[in-house]
C-alpha cells in the first residue's frame, strides 16, 4: 500500500531521529539547570552541575549508579587534593543536608546558604592543605 522506501530516505530518516533525540536532551538538561536555580538555589551553588551528569543518565537510562556518590563527581571534591577527597566528601554532605533544609523550609533569602557553606568548605581545606 504504499512505495519503497529508498536506502538514502532510510538514513536520512535515521539521522532525523538522532537529532530530535538529542534536541529532547539538550531542552530537558536546560529545563533541570533552570528550575534547579529557582526551586533549590543554594544547593545549586554548593553542588553544581557535577552530580547531575552522573544522576540523571543513572535514573533515566536505568544504568548503575556511580560508585563513589553522586558529590565525589562536583567541583568541590574534585579541587581538594586527592588525601582530603573523604574528609571533604563528609563536611560536604553535612553542608547538603544544610541547604536543602533552608531550600525547603527557609523563606526564600535566595542562594546565601549556599554561598557560606562553599566558603566554609573552602577556607577549611585550604588551611588544611598548608599545615
Amino acid at each position: 500500500m504504499g512505495s519503497e522506501v529508498s536506502e538514502v530516505d532510510q538514513l536520512l530518516i535515521h539521522s532525523l531521529c538522532e537529532e530530535v533525540i538529542q534536541f529532547e536532551e539538550h531542552m530537558s538538561q536546560l529545563y533541570l539547570e533552570t528550575h534547579m536555580v529557582v526551586i533549590a538555589p543554594n544547593l545549586t551553588v554548593l553542588v553544581g552541575a557535577g552530580a547531575k551528569r552522573d544522576f540523571f543518565p543513572a535514573k533515566t537510562n536505568k544504568k548503575p549508579t556511580p560508585k563513589h556518590g553522586y558529590l565525589c563527581d562536583t567541583t568541590v571534591i574534585r579541587d581538594v587534593p586527592r588525601r582530603f577527597r573523604g574528609k571533604t566528601a563528609r563536611v560536604l554532605a553535612g553542608k547538603v543536608v544544610i541547604c536543602v533544609r533552608c531550600d525547603l523550609l527557609g523563606d526564600g533569602h535566595g542562594n546565601a546558604v549556599g554561598l557560606d557553606c562553599l566558603q566554609k568548605i573552602i577556607t577549611l581545606f585550604h588551611r588544611a592543605a598548608r599545615d
